[in-house]
């Protein structure tokens, strides 16, 4: 008997080990959120690969990568409790002439193992202005922004390239903003963006991102714009920035964050690298102020110069007409770091947008009635901060190219439209904004990654 009790217990002592084994081997739980693939600018680019785990784990890089690719943190202790794990992985600066790629090893416990490839271009990968066919390397967005009939006009993406802003005129008094996020270019895809809208503000070209230390993010554009006899905004007098704040609307009077130029017809263009932020205001005239100083410009009550008329014509609200008072900062009496006018009229072109970088304006406009049947065909002036010319009149003859476009899914034969919005330069790179449309109206905003030097060509 006393056998038999003993070969028991070691039969019961057995069976608790083993299903404590086999707990043991169902508590290491693990899920990969991705990415998988990292696909980096040449420029230096930080990506994060997230999952969920409770074992201990680690993130590898490869020796002959180690000088290119770095992760924080690299490992994690085990836990009780599964939990979301963040590792930045953060891929330098591609200064050679080729592309290069790697491969990391995520472990978690005793046998998760996940590979994450990582793939970098090289400035030499980019594509010229003067190219005349559309390839898949060109474009960096192409993605509708819950948007159907209206056009997206200044655009904006975060440091991280991976969320992308558009500045839309979505009626005849509102401005919409939309988040979205970035993805490949598609026929099909339909994203419901988040949005806010503003009221009463403008036309909506320009808008910058500011990716405050608080965690939110600041849109900065032009206000205070008066209705036309088309039930249009035009002529903003007031730079606000604004809280992105989706599923709200703001109307022109409630920001609480406004400069003032004394200037009408105001549009805006930020280097903050450069510490620069340029006003193209009445008489097309060209004011270049040091950022720095504009935001430490005093604060005071101001009469807008201009009488302003708002509301009614369809709107929610009673019509206004007058000169509101604003606090502002009070930008008037700064000295401009340069000062000129530029009559982009000339030639029979219109006028869309401009940025700066690093000493140089980048004006985008465009021809209408052009002999190849497009409705539009883009072209890019480059003037210096003294107002010389440095090379006008550059075309992009891709933008032209109707089989590409009807290739991608942008237009069709019937429509032939693909008209240019908006223009950046960010980490050795020109981003350039179309809105295409066919012929059940959808418009769908496309962006464009080129060489920025191929301008100069």
């Amino acid at each position: 008997m006393k056998k038999f009790r003993i070969l028991l217990a070691a039969a019961v002592f057995a069976a608790v080990c083993a299903c404590t084994e086999k707990a043991t081997e169902t508590e290491e739980r693990f899920s990969f959120s991705g990415p998988g693939e990292i696909n980096a600018p040449f420029k230096e680019y930080t990506a994060t690969v997230s999952f969920r785990t409770n074992c201990a784990w680690k993130l590898e890089v490869p020796a002959e990568a180690s000088d290119w690719i770095s992760v924080n943190p690299a490992s994690g202790d085990a836990a009780s409790q599964i939990s979301m794990k963040r590792v930045a992985v953060r891929i330098l600066a591609n200064d050679g002439d080729g592309r290069r790629s790697a491969e990391l090893v995520l472990t978690a416990g005793s046998k998760h193992r996940r590979t994450i490839t990582v793939n970098q271009s090289s400035k030499s990968d980019l594509k010229s202005v003067s190219e005349t066919s559309i390839s898949d390397d060109m474009f960096f967005s192409s993605v509708p922004a819950g948007t159907s009939t209206a056009v997206q006009q200044g655009f904006e993406f975060t440091s991280d390239m991976s969320t992308m802003y558009f500045s839309q005129l979505n009626s005849s008094y509102k401005n919409r903003l939309s988040r979205t996020p970035r993805v490949a270019i598609t026929t099909s895809t339909t994203l419901a963006a988040e949005k806010m809208d503003l009221y009463y503000f403008s036309h909506g070209n320009n808008i910058h991102l500011e990716e405050a230390s608080d965690g939110n993010a600041y849109i900065w554009l032009a206000n205070y714009g008066t209705r036309d006899s088309e039930n249009k905004y035009g002529s903003p007098q007031i730079l606000s920035r604004v809280k992105f704040v989706p599923g709200t609307v703001l109307r022109n009077t409630e920001t609480t964050d406004n400069y003032w130029f004394n200037t009408k017809t105001l549009h805006a263009s930020f280097d903050v690298d450069n510490d620069r932020l340029a006003i193209l205001g009445d008489s097309y005239t060209m004011k270049i102020y040091r950022l720095s100083e504009v935001l430490a410009a005093p604060v005071r009550t101001i009469t807008l110069p201009y009488s302003i008329t708002c509301g009614g014509a369809n709107s929610p609200d009673p019509e206004y007409v007058g000169q509101p008072e604003v606090v502002v900062h009070d930008c008037s009496g700064l000295t401009p770091v340069s000062t000129f006018s530029y009559n982009y009229k000339s030639n029979g072109r219109g006028w869309q947008t401009f940025c700066i970088h690093d000493g140089k304006v980048y004006f985008f406009l465009f021809y209408s009635n052009k002999t190849n049947d497009m409705y539009y065909q883009s072209v890019i002036d480059i003037f210096d901060f003294k107002g010389q010319p440095v090379k006008t009149d550059i075309k992009q003859p891709f933008a032209d190219n109707l089989n590409d476009l009807i290739r991608y899914g942008l237009t069709d034969a019937d429509t032939k439209y693909m008209e240019n919005e908006g223009i950046l330069i960010r980490g050795g790179v020109l981003y350039l904004l179309y809105t295409a449309k066919n012929k059940d109206g959808f418009r769908r905003p496309v962006i464009f990654q080129l060489n920025p030097d191929s301008l100069l060509y």
